[in-house]
């Protein structure tokens, strides 16, 4: 996270927007697979959300976010 913010990366930004992929590979830390033929790379793509979440929000904040992300 340290990374990409002194990169000018806003952390709150790309969880607002959803989008880890372009973070991740701007910092070179993008990890490309082959198709798979299931929905991985969504829960993939939530997994980080949630993980980047961690960083900037206190556990009872993200505990809302979190059930709220699953029941939308």
């Amino acid at each position: 996270m340290n990374e990409l913010e002194a990169m000018g990366i806003s952390c709150e930004e790309i969880l607002k927007n959803y989008d880890s992929y372009h973070a991740l590979e701007k910092a070179g830390g993008l990890i490309r697979t082959d198709a798979t033929g299931t929905n991985v790379n969504v829960n993939e793509q939530a997994v980080l959300n949630v993980l980047l979440a961690m960083e900037k929000q206190s556990l009872e904040r993200l505990t809302e976010n979190y059930v709220s992300f699953f029941l939308i």
